[in-house]
């Protein structure tokens, strides 16, 4: 027995000893490939115990009677906010006056005044609740802006009409913007004629609901009176669970609004809005959004007694006015003279005597001389005043003008030749946007007809090249009698898009005018994180306190501003919020939309609150170690990719839409979310060069039709080449005059292989504006 348990220790000690030898030759094998084990004590899950379970829950739980508390203190009482309500008829024969009358006479409210469109407010007893109704008209941006502010979003379907495009478009809409809780109410169930069907148009339309808002448990027939007063306790009784993006910042729903003069000015004075605040609390040295309007600054906040209250005579010792820390209404860096000195002999343009990869310039000798020359008149930045260092945002302590389609197309496009600004909006003549005055508004209409056969053909040569980008994505063919040495003259080559060194700074006579005065935001998540913090330690007004804003306009945009017809709402922002930067927002297309979108075409976006009219680049999504992503010409189905343009700042996951105006119409072309306000992005658009295997002998091929011409191929001899099966090489030497050139290989290629070059050029994003239509 003895000896047979040694034998056993034997062998396992063999086995053990085998292992080991295998486990390091497997060891060393994964190393010389270059592979890393990862360390498998950082990948083990931490287990909680029993105590950080409790205190999770305890968290939870204190978290949560916090928020109650918050909204009990907003909405109780007869001096309470009231609970904002949007109802939306998804039907074109749907009256949304029968399915508030019916919720308001169970909560026994008598002879309510219901005005549609309009805001109204209702008290009741039973409940000891108060609730402002807002009826949009059947405008597409009065209903958004209604189910942007509301706390309930009463959605209206009717049992004998199928919901149109129309509603359809809104539900969409609304589900992306972000919503607080949803109701489905189905007004006129009865006029079905039996239980049965009956039943089966309820599942029907609970479905289509639960399509967009999952969490729906029921759908409400107002002709049902239990189930009326099932959703008016419902609306009395449950709190909103709000919209993070809107909670975070401080707004307010107009109770009502007038003019008041300013004796010091003639056209100056103050819109007073008188309305409850909601989010968070106001800091009168903020900037406010009037959507449409624009951002203006705040004179003072007056907390307005509520009715009931014993009202003080003077208003003065309530007033809340702004510090020397206001915001002003710069978007840019004022520009300064001295900011950048322009030397003598600098002509704005910069050419280098050779192609450039990477950071290098490949060129002959007899152009040395003449390129340092050029580089010692570049312009060179001097310092900047404290003021401007302000727009310079550093929190790491806490944590080219284009083509208008293609560069390979319609170059009598170009912004600068024509005096276009970025929206092709002339400067000395009108054009199809129209004036724009200091509103924003679109004053005037002049559009150039085209013949229907021209519309046709112009459609499907666009349809065309978005499919064509689809299946040969950045492929150039450039006529025989174009030297590519001059078209191309703005590329440079890369040996790797991804790990390449891209200077994020350098002088390019394209970028856009203001692009050394935008705002600059070193760290966005942490900068986010600060302000976040900042607007509810600096608020100077609680959360549903009701006040009166007085706002600094124009007397001009005063008259304007209409409230009696829709919800109008004034939004704070944040810290920063003024001002322009590089904006890159998420884009994933609506898969209802089946029209191609190209790059710079024009665009409405909304985000938040506010809506611009943008021309953006799209790029390629995700994250890059080196911060280089490709340019996209279209913008692909199933795809999502980063739209870029300059804007006004904005902090925080907030919902961005994406519209498209057409006609009379807007159509939902995407959704996505704001990423971050990254002016280093650098934005590169490839362009790939093609040519055919003529002869090949192992390793060395000779290539024809990528260019036509010798002097084309010493030019970019230095720019490495690729196939489209994966195989790498570089030319070797040009043959004759004609743009044959002998080129080396890694491996053999076969005669079907495509010999291409990749080259790339930086893009710069656009201008925005802001955006006043009501469809």
């Amino acid at each position: 027995m003895a000896g047979s348990h040694q034998h056993r220790s034997t062998l396992k000690r063999g086995h053990k000893s085998f292992k080991s030898r295998h486990a390091t030759k497997g060891t060393l094998k994964i190393q010389v490939k270059g592979k890393v084990d990862k360390d498998s004590d950082n990948t083990k899950a931490h287990v909680m115990t029993k105590k950080e379970r409790r205190n999770q829950a305890n968290q939870v739980k204190y978290n949560k009677a916090v928020e109650v508390a918050v909204n009990r203190k907003l909405f109780a009482g007869t001096h309470g906010a009231p609970k904002i309500v949007a109802v939306v008829p998804l039907s074109p024969s749907i009256n949304p006056i029968g399915v508030v009358n019916a919720i308001t006479g169970a909560l026994d409210v008598k002879n309510p005044v219901i005005q549609n469109p309009g805001v109204s407010t209702v008290y009741s007893d039973k409940f000891k609740q108060k609730l402002t109704y807002i009826l949009p008209s059947r405008n597409f941006i009065s209903i958004l802006d209604a189910a942007k502010v509301a706390d309930f979003v009463v959605f209206i379907l009717s049992a004998t009409e199928e919901v149109d495009e129309f509603g359809e478009l809104c539900i969409r809409a609304i589900e992306s913007q972000g919503v607080s809780n949803t109701f489905g109410i189905i007004p006129d169930i009865k006029s079905v004629p039996n239980a049965k069907q009956q039943n089966d148009v309820r599942e029907s339309l609970f479905s289509f609901f639960t399509h967009f808002f999952p969490t729906t448990d029921k759908m409400y027939a107002t002709e049902i009176p239990s189930e009326t007063l099932n959703i008016a306790r419902i609306l009395c009784q449950k709190y909103p669970k709000g919209v993070h993006w809107r909670d975070e910042r401080p707004y307010l729903l107009a109770d009502q609004i007038y003019w008041e003069a300013d004796n010091s000015a003639e056209q100056k004075g103050y819109a007073v809005v008188e309305g409850y605040v909601r989010g968070k609390g106001f800091n009168p040295d903020r900037l406010v959004h009037i959507p449409g309007y624009g951002d203006f600054q705040v004179a003072k906040i007056v907390k307005a007694p509520s009715r009931g209250a014993n009202a003080m005579e003077t208003d003065e010792s309530l007033d809340v006015l702004p510090t020397e820390n206001r915001e002003t209404l710069d978007d840019l860096v004022p520009f300064d003279d001295d900011m950048m000195v322009e030397d003598e002999g600098y002509n704005g343009e910069f050419s280098a005597p050779g192609v450039r990869l990477d950071d290098h310039h490949y060129f002959r000798d007899e152009f040395r001389e003449e390129y340092e020359l050029e580089m010692k008149t570049r312009r060179l930045p001097k310092g900047m005043s404290d003021y401007q260092s302000k727009w310079i945002i550093d929190d790491e302590l806490i944590d080219d003008e284009e083509l208008s389609e293609d560069d390979f197309e319609d170059e009598e496009e170009m912004v600068d030749d024509n005096g276009e600004d970025d929206f092709g909006v002339s400067k000395t003549a009108p054009s199809e946007y129209g004036d724009m005055t200091e509103a924003g508004d679109m004053q005037s209409e002049m559009f150039l007809e085209l013949s229907a056969d021209e519309e046709e053909r112009q459609l499907k040569e666009y349809r065309a090249r978005a499919r064509a980008d689809l299946e040969f994505p950045d492929e150039v063919e450039l006529p025989p009698n174009v030297s590519a040495k001059e078209r191309m003259s703005r590329y440079r080559g890369l040996k790797n898009l991804r790990s390449c060194t891209w200077d994020v700074e350098e002088k390019d006579p394209r970028a856009p005018e203001e692009w050394a005065r935008l705002l600059r935001v070193q760290n966005f998540r942490a900068t986010k994180n600060r302000v976040l913090k900042d607007a509810i330690i600096n608020a100077k007004v609680e959360v549903g306190t009701k006040v009166k804003l007085y706002i600094v306009v124009d007397r001009f945009i005063a008259d304007n501003i209409k409230v009696d017809q829709t919800a109008f709402t004034i939004y704070g922002l944040l810290e920063h919020e003024h001002k322009q930067g590089v904006v890159n927002y998420s884009v994933n297309p609506n898969t209802e939309y089946n029209e191609p979108i190209a790059s710079k075409e024009t665009l409405i976006a909304q985000c938040g609150a506010r809506r611009y009219l943008i021309r953006p680049i799209f790029s390629q999504a995700g994250k890059s170690s080196n911060n280089v992503y490709k340019y996209e010409r279209f913008l692909q189905p199933g795809r999502q990719s980063t739209a870029s343009f300059i804007a006004p700042v904005t902090f925080g996951n907030v919902p961005v839409l994406y519209f498209k105006q057409n006609e009379d119409r807007l159509d939902l072309i995407g959704s996505g979310s704001v990423l971050d306000a990254d002016h280093s992005r650098i934005l590169a658009k490839r362009a790939i060069l093609t040519g055919a295997p003529f002869k090949i002998h192992k390793k060395l091929v000779t290539i024809r039709y990528m260019f036509f011409n010798r002097e084309d191929i010493l030019w970019y001899k230095a720019v490495p080449l690729f196939t489209k099966t994966g195989r790498s090489g570089f030319i070797k030497e040009a043959l004759g005059t004609h743009g044959y050139f002998k080129a080396t290989f890694d491996k053999k290629i076969s005669a079907q292989d495509v010999i291409a070059m990749a080259l790339y050029k930086r893009v710069w994003p656009r201008t925005s504006m802001l955006w006043n239509g009501g469809l």
